[in-house]
């Protein structure tokens, strides 16, 4: 907090500064003065720009990975979207909610519901809110399997 302040009074004083340098002077030696600032001013500018186009800074390469999905939560969030990606007309479109958003109800020891909404387009290639409540069980060898499915 007191470098934030800093700094805006270290700027609001070199800002008085220039004002009062700027409005000093005879009426010619105010305008060579403005001619002067406003050159240096956008004379950095286009530094600044030119070397920010020069020298760019290297992106950051991404590699996608398959996220470690390790608690019964996070499967059944995973799960779901693939049920509800099965069930639209165009999967390659949908466009879900933060599966953090989800809402996720734990109903029996491996009885799950979830709902939320996603957006993907219809049979006419119009882009549709579709909502959703699933619900999933777990079989014993960690399958999740939808038992009711309500996506409007």
């Amino acid at each position: 907090m007191k470098e934030g302040l800093t700094v805006i009074f270290v700027g609001g004083a070199i800002a008085i500064a220039i004002l009062f340098w700027l409005t000093r002077g005879t009426e010619k030696q105010r305008g060579k003065k403005a001619i002067a600032f406003l050159t240096t001013v956008f004379g950095g500018i286009f530094l600044l720009s030119f070397a920010m186009c020069a020298f760019p800074n290297k992106e950051i390469e991404y590699t996608p990975t398959t996220p470690t999905i390790n608690t019964d939560d996070q499967q059944v969030r995973f799960a779901v979207k693939r049920a509800v990606e099965g069930v639209l007309k165009a999967p390659s479109t949908a466009k879900f909610q933060n599966p953090n958003d989800f809402l996720v109800k734990k109903l029996a020891a491996n009885v799950w519901e979830v709902s939320g909404h996603v957006d993907a387009q219809n049979g006419f290639g119009a882009m549709i809110r579709n909502h959703f409540r699933i619900t999933l069980s777990k079989a014993p060898n960690g399958e999740w399997k939808p038992l009711d499915a309500d996506i409007r």
